[in-house]
């Protein structure tokens, strides 16, 4: 484990650090852990909470934030972990690649994976329960359950409705009109359906625009004009789905009030990368108001910003490898978000990350409060690498002769000298001094002993 301090926020990376071998014995963990200050500051937060030899790629929580499903390749799989038992309930194969990943109930018992071969896998607890093609390459779900319906936005121009409920395909929503045929070539890149069981469905794609359908009378009612392909879509639950963040290849992601067709505040990632997914948070201190935080990422860098005011980044958090998917870990109830923060990645661990000014840790992994004062590091500053010592310590050591010179640097009623030259005058100076100490050691040790 890492800690990384800002100027204000402090990040601990959690899956950070050197990893124990699997072979090793009992006993060689034990002697690891007490010779090898890295080893002994290791945490593990889940059980199997890695890919061996492989990458994970998509994560999801529950519902309820019991429960996470995650995704990853070589060979394609998913693991679901029960977090009151902190490990993994149960891995699965997947026929090929997941492109996409959707719960269909609160528990994880049914869920839908979109596969890169153009198939949709609906899975219950048992198992895989049915397998179906999609007409089209799809590249992102969304699910209605009030309706039983799954949307898949597709290749093409098109979002493919299957109902559930009825067990069929259901006539699929175009963006193409009479006047713009061309755009039934466009691909749709992000589906995301609004909050609270509202009949709104966005669709972001390919030529930078985000359409609204009505999911009732299966229409487009309106759109947002962008310049950049659309990759990341994500809804303010804390608002009742009336702002809307949109991330774009450019980089940049935009904050809609959806009662107006201009962005509100647009912040630019820095890498110029395209923007992989976005979240807002919600936690338990802001509740009535509207100081939630967007959490955008691209590839390299996860910013934690305020939406209100563009220029003030509580932090920017950095990836240890290529970031594909980001999530933020809810809280008890569900209702609320904590400071805990998982990333799927081009790594075989599943990067986690503690920020307690963004949240509380949840209720899962409440040891993270316990602990965080010591894991705390003492960082080093500046002055680390300098001994401040007095004019008589000076004389003591011999070492007037260096006052005025570089090597000491005038501070209140002494000077400030470096550590290493420190040492070395003391050394010099105090010989036996070494001898001393190894001596009342082994009497201390004598003493205890008998």
């Amino acid at each position: 484990m890492a800690i990384r301090l800002g100027t204000e926020t402090a990040v601990y990376a959690l899956s950070e650090g050197r990893q124990m071998p699997e072979f090793l014995s009992e006993r060689q963990r034990r002697n690891l852990q007490k010779s090898d200050e890295e080893v002994r500051r290791r945490i593990t937060l889940l059980q199997d909470f890695e890919f061996e030899n492989g990458t994970s790629q998509r994560l999801k929580f529950s519902g309820d934030g019991q429960f996470l499903v995650v995704t990853g390749m070589y060979p394609p799989r998913c693991k679901v972990f029960e977090l009151s038992q902190l490990g993994m309930k149960y891995e699965r194969r997947l026929g090929s690649e997941c492109v996409d990943l959707c719960p269909l109930t609160c528990d994880l018992g049914k869920m839908a994976f979109l596969l890169s071969d153009r198939t949709l896998e609906l899975h219950a607890p048992y198992g895989t329960h049915y397998k179906v093609r999609v007409p089209t390459h799809g590249r992102s779900l969304a699910y209605d359950a009030g309706r039983c319906m799954l949307w898949t936005a597709a290749a093409h121009g098109e979002i493919h409705g299957l109902d559930l409920d009825a067990g069929s395909f259901v006539s699929s929503l175009l963006i193409t009109d009479t006047e713009n045929a061309h755009l039934k070539n466009i691909g749709l890149t992000r589906v995301q359906l609004a909050p609270l069981g509202l009949p709104l469905l966005a669709v972001g794609a390919e030529d930078g625009q985000t359409r609204f359908f009505d999911i009732r009378t299966k229409n487009a009612v309106a759109k947002l004009n962008g310049d950049a392909e659309i990759t990341a879509l994500a809804f303010d639950p804390q608002l009742r789905g009336l702002r809307l963040a949109i991330g774009d290849a450019d980089a940049a992601v935009k904050i809609y009030d959806m009662r107006k067709r201009e962005p509100i505040s647009i912040k630019h990632h820095q890498y110029e990368l395209p923007i992989a997914d976005i979240h807002f948070t919600n936690p338990p201190m802001s509740q009535g108001t509207q100081s939630s935080m967007v959490i955008s990422a691209d590839p390299r860098v996860i910013k934690i910003w305020d939406p209100n005011k563009q220029d003030k980044v509580l932090v920017n958090v950095e990836t240890a490898a290529p970031l594909t998917r980001a999530v933020i870990a809810p809280l008890n109830n569900n209702e609320y978000t904590s400071g805990l923060l998982l990333a799927a990645g081009d790594q075989s661990r599943i990067m986690a990350y503690y920020i307690p000014k963004l949240g509380p840790a949840p209720r899962w992994c409440s040891f993270l409060e316990s602990i965080t004062e010591e894991l705390e590091e003492a960082e080093p500053t500046a002055f680390d690498d300098f001994r401040f010592v007095s004019k008589s310590e000076l004389a003591e050591l011999k070492a007037e002769h260096l006052i005025g010179t570089n090597h000491t640097k005038p501070y209140m009623h002494g000077f400030f000298i470096d550590a290493k030259l420190y040492r070395s005058l003391k050394a010099i100076a105090q010989p036996f001094n070494y001898d001393e100490w190894r001596k009342e050691q082994q009497q201390k040790k004598t003493q205890s002993q008998a």
